[in-house]
């Protein structure tokens, strides 16, 4: 193929633009999902009872619907907000399939949350 292009382009058959366009065709990007459920599993170190009660009351994905409607009242980049993300940052974050995000505290937590 790339061979008959370029031969096609030493005769001057064709033009070098047409060239370019045959030899480096566009590839569409990846269509993303929606996501529409998101996981959380947050592991509290040498605290059982917390990280069973967690584990409770994580063990369904949460709709969506509720993660938007609580970072409402999540207060935007401010003194006493330490979160290197904006609100409309993190709703884009989450909004479609597949990610997967892992977090380590310098206290030991690790919290894990992945959308579908």
């Amino acid at each position: 193929m790339a061979s008959e292009v370029l031969t096609q382009l030493q005769n001057q058959v064709i033009t070098p633009k047409e060239a370019y366009k045959e030899l480096y065709r566009e590839t569409k990007p990846a269509k993303l999902h929606r996501a529409h459920f998101v996981k959380l599993r947050i592991h509290v170190p040498q605290d059982k009872t917390a990280n069973r009660l967690l584990r409770l009351l994580f063990l369904l994905p949460i709709p969506l619907v509720f993660v938007r409607i609580a970072l409402r009242f999540v207060k935007d980049k401010g003194e006493e907000n330490q979160l290197p993300f904006s609100k409309q940052e993190i709703m884009d974050l989450i909004s479609y399939r597949g990610i997967k995000v892992s977090v380590k505290s310098k206290g030991g937590e690790d919290i894990y949350i992945k959308t579908f």
